[in-house]
């Protein structure tokens, strides 16, 4: 990288020093042949970097488009990277310099674009993230990472053995017996992706950040779903006379519930999944990932039930922000507009998911102290055959007042506009969603962010039992021993998308961020996702994707990036 190559090429004479444990040194800006004498040292490395004098002291470095400026008289200090390792730089006003290896993470940098020139990358890191001259601060100081957070695969798997009876209801013949068993069982869910598995992976998932999603709680949008239990055996015999061969196959089902709320806090926040998923099998693991699940099979004509002893690849919570303050509340008990006003004054940074959009409009007659960044659905409102519908335009796809918009008016025209994240939905392909709202020509980028992130949601569900065993078979007055050997199989698939889906997952990308930079407000925190974005569509803000793919990756490192 061309900020690397100069910075150590400038504090090392003829290179010799880098890549060593440190060091110091003196840059001269009054030598009449300072400019010749760098182009020399960098020569020997990139012979495409020109260096030029402005015959005042000021060295500028330039590569294409790039430029690098060094001027005398300035406090500056930076971290750069060179052959994989990392230094920490300082020069003082007089120019003298240290370098050292940069062992820390953790370490307080604070960025000061005006009176700091070593960087000139730094000075659009305070552009971008609305930064003013009168307070020429941006504080990237970093927050302390969680050591505990891990990242959940994109399969969670379930091994266990045990035992479990066997039995038939009724019938002229009945057969039991305990059987030796083991499982195997996998959970397949794209609640992470790999932007948040490696955040996951330094650390980053959201700890001490407040999170609430408002959502319908169990009254609405809520699925009941059902997973298929199928037996299938085999049960031999001898009576005396002949062997005797019965086979098995019979159905059955288990319901639980998943709502929307499940759903789209469970993206933001984390879902339970041994809850959720496993409620109904009674399974409990320890910090260990190990434990016991009872489980049971019962037809009109066999029964199944015992316990196993199960160990999994993963035993947390599955989601975005898993170590954030996560709440979630009901928007039938909460006005959306009530819930900003609280979260406004509770003096620390709240990120408020909002998937849903509300007829009922109130302003928001209170100011904004900079607290609450806010992450709403776009909508699906868009319809094959009218058209994308443009959010926050008060209209529907078909030019007709669209009452559900006054929520989204209200917000705009407020003084939290700066602070929202309108958020548009991707299909499976990566590209927006047909049914998803779009930024609209309106939406020049000046106030709120509209990005998009993947709008689809998946569980696959696929256990199977393994029994084998002896048996008994009372055939009238007879009693047979036996063997069997059979299969339980339990399955479902969960499979669903929304915009609804795409804002909790930025929701939970933001409050990473804000982990790892705890000291940007709401309004910094709306920018760095809006200007570290992936361009999609038209090159820059474009009608359709808004600003574009939201970025973590981009997001957890954006120095010299943003642009």
């Amino acid at each position: 990288m061309l900020r690397s190559l100069f910075t150590c090429a400038l504090i090392a004479s003829f290179l010799s020093a880098c890549g060593g444990g440190g060091g110091s040194g003196q840059i001269d800006f009054n030598s009449p042949t300072a400019a010749l004498e760098l182009q020399a040292q960098l020569s020997l490395v990139d012979p495409t970097v020109k260096v030029t004098s402005q015959n005042n002291g000021t060295l500028i470095l330039s590569r294409g488009s790039e430029r690098f400026t060094l001027r005398p008289g300035n406090t500056a200090a930076t971290v750069f990277e060179l052959n994989g390792k990392l230094y920490g730089v300082t020069i003082d006003p007089s120019g003298h310099y240290t370098y050292a290896p940069y062992l820390s993470t953790t370490s307080i940098i604070q960025y000061k674009p005006i009176e700091s020139r070593i960087v000139e990358d730094l000075q659009a890191v305070a552009r971008t993230l609305g930064v003013g001259m009168a307070n020429n601060l941006v504080d990237l100081t970093q927050g302390r990472p969680n050591t505990a957070a891990s990242a959940a695969p994109d399969r969670i798997t379930l091994d266990g053995t045990g035992s479990v009876q066997f039995e038939t209801i009724g019938g002229n013949v009945g057969i039991s017996g305990a059987l030796q068993s083991t499982q195997n069982l996998t959970i397949d869910h794209n609640f992470v992706d790999a932007s948040v598995r490696q955040a996951h992976g330094q650390g980053w998932d959201g700890t001490g950040v407040n999170v609430t999603v408002l959502d319908f709680g169990q009254r609405r949008y809520v699925d009941t779903i059902e997973i298929e239990q199928t037996l299938d055996g085999t049960i031999e015999y001898f009576n005396g006379r002949s062997l005797q061969t019965t086979s098995i196959a019979d159905v059955s089902t288990v319901a639980f519930v998943l709502s929307h709320s499940d759903v789209v806090n469970g993206f933001a926040t984390g879902m339970d999944w041994e809850r959720k998923l496993l409620g109904q099998f009674n399974l409990a693991l320890d910090n260990n990932c190990e434990g016991s699940k009872q489980s049971s099979f019962s037809s009109g004509t066999y029964t199944v039930s015992g316990t196993l002893d199960l160990n999994t690849n993963y035993c947390s919570e599955f989601g975005v922000a898993t170590g954030a303050n996560g709440s979630l509340e009901s928007l039938y008990d909460t006005r959306w507009y009530e819930l900003i006003e609280t979260k406004n004054n509770s003096g620390a940074i709240e990120i408020v998911n909002f998937s849903f959009h509300s007829p009922y409009d109130s302003g928001l007659f209170f100011r904004d102290n900079h607290n609450v960044v806010i992450v709403n659905s776009a909508g699906n409102e868009s319809e094959e055959n009218n058209g994308y519908d443009m959010y926050a335009d008060g209209r529907s796809p078909s030019d007709t007042y669209d009452s559900q918009e006054t929520m989204e008016l209200a917000i705009i025209d407020s003084d939290f506009a700066d602070n929202l994240i309108a958020v548009g939905a991707l299909d499976s392909s990566g590209q927006i969603a047909v049914y998803s709202t779009i930024a609209g020509p309106d939406n020049d980028g000046s106030s709120y962010a509209f990005l998009v992130d993947d709008g689809t949601a998946f569980i696959d569900f696929n256990s199977i039992k393994t029994m084998t065993g002896d048996v008994s078979v009372n055939e009238g007055n007879s009693v047979y021993n036996g063997t069997f050997n059979g299969t339980l199989t339990e399955t479902f698939t969960f499979d669903r998308f929304g915009t609804s889906i795409a804002a909790p997952r930025v929701t939970g990308k933001v409050a990473i961020a804000s982990q790892k930079f705890p000291n940007l407000n709401a309004e910094q925190l709306v920018n760095l996702a809006k200007y570290m974005a992936t361009d999609m569509g038209v090159p820059g803000v474009d009608p359709i994707y808004g600003h574009g793919k939201i970025n973590l990756t981009g997001m957890l490192s954006p120095i010299g990036q943003l642009r």
